[in-house]
């Protein structure tokens, strides 16, 4: 019976990803390309300790916005907003490393915490229309998502904030660096970001099976009306959660600032392109 439900559960994620592999292959060769070249160059980047080291540093922020769109995913909402909460936190939690400078163990949780914060709230308004006006959340989502990057660029070229040394891009300031998260291998880029995005991923499924308000998330996400019944309140436990996301996704863009670039550049986060949107494939 064990084996017989281990095989249950595993079947379904198993044939998804030999059907996207299938899929996947059908595609390369359709273009004309040779599969077998794809599929060597995939094992090459994956056998160099460069490569690995790299696919490390993409990972927290990947990760992050993943954990962001999974819990609304839970709770029946579709936050397709991950890229712009992505893009907030990343910006908030760079212009607290530029102008604050304290202690390295205060100023790093600091600068998380307003990536958090920022992400949040750039989830609001979405959030609060969802909630009060049931207005579709894939809409008010995506429209922050598209407009979160232009603010960015308004935001960093102020004054005290943007680098007056560099003429041909948008960029800031570099953080201080009692903002920058500690590196766990010098030299290759791994920083202690990796760390905590395993953590959160460890809180949020202790939050979302361990705990009574997971069982809430996942009754709202399964049956609203069946969770109304039973006294739980939908609308905020949505609203709740919504807001969990967006700080979620906003961590990811603190860690990819305060662990890896070190400071905002504004092309990196133009579009929908980045991590913000990979997070929401991986989920």
């Amino acid at each position: 019976m064990e084996l017989r439900e281990i095989f249950e559960k595993s079947w379904y994620p198993l044939f998804s990803a030999i059907l996207g592999f299938v899929i996947g292959i059908s595609l390369v060769i359709l273009l004309g390309i040779n599969p077998l070249k794809v599929m060597a160059i995939l094992i090459i980047s994956l056998s160099s300790r460069m490569a690995l080291s790299e696919i490390a540093v993409a990972f927290p922020a990947c990760l992050f916005c993943a954990l962001s769109f999974l819990l609304t995913f839970r709770s029946g909402i579709f936050n397709f907003g991950t890229p712009g909460q992505y893009v907030l936190g990343a910006l908030c939690s760079t212009i607290f490393g530029i102008l604050f400078d304290y202690h390295p163990l205060i100023n790093i949780p600091l600068a998380l915490l307003s990536g958090f914060l920022g992400g949040a709230l750039w989830a609001l308004p979405a959030a609060f229309l969802k909630w009060r006006r049931n207005i579709n959340e894939v809409i008010t989502t995506l429209l922050l998502s598209f407009t979160a990057p232009i603010f960015g660029i308004y935001i960093v070229k102020l004054p005290g904030i943007k680098d007056p040394t560099r003429v041909n891009i948008i960029a800031s300031l570099p953080v201080n660096e009692s903002a920058k998260l500690p590196s766990l291998m010098p030299g290759v880029g791994v920083n202690s970001s990796l760390l905590l995005a395993l953590i959160a991923a460890i809180l949020v499924y202790i939050l979302l099976w361990k705990t009574r308000i997971g069982v809430r998330i996942r009754a709202t996400g399964l049956n609203p009306m069946a969770a109304r019944y039973h006294g739980i309140d939908t609308d905020r436990v949505m609203f709740m959660t919504f807001l969990l996301s967006g700080g979620l996704a906003g961590l990811g863009g603190a860690c990819y600032i305060l662990g890896t670039a070190h400071a905002y550049y504004a092309r990196t986060f133009i579009g929908l392109s980045g991590y913000g949107l990979s997070g929401i494939v991986a989920a």
